[in-house]
C-alpha cells in the first residue's frame, strides 16, 4: 500500500517508507532536480534523514562526483546530521 497524505505509520514501519527517483539529461541537471525535490519533500510525524540528504546533495564534493564509501566519514561533520521531526 502506498504512503500518502493521511497514512498512519506504526512503530513497526519499514524504515524506507518512500523512494525518490530523479532523472535528468546529465548529472548536473539530475542533481539540481534532486536538490529541488528534497527541499520540497515533506514527511510529518516521524524522524527522517531529509536534512542529511539535503546536505549531501548540496555538498561540493558530491556535486563534482567525489563520492565513495567514505563520504560520510570524510564530510559527515560538515552536514546537518540531526534527524528531522515535523
Amino acid at each position: 500500500m502506498p504512503v500518502k497524505k493521511g497514512s498512519v505509520i506504526t512503530p513497526f514501519y519499514d524504515p524506507m517508507i518512500a523512494k525518490m527517483i530523479i532523472k535528468g539529461r546529465n548529472r548536473v541537471e539530475a542533481i539540481n532536480q534532486l536538490a529541488t525535490a528534497l527541499e520540497a519533500y515533506r514527511i510529518s510525524g516521524i524522524k527522517t534523514n531529509l536534512a542529511t540528504l539535503r546536505g549531501i546533495v548540496n555538498h561540493s564534493a558530491f556535486r563534482i562526483g567525489n563520492v565513495n564509501t567514505s563520504f560520510m566519514t570524510d564530510y559527515g561533520a560538515e552536514l546537518r546530521l540531526e534527524e528531522e521531526t515535523k
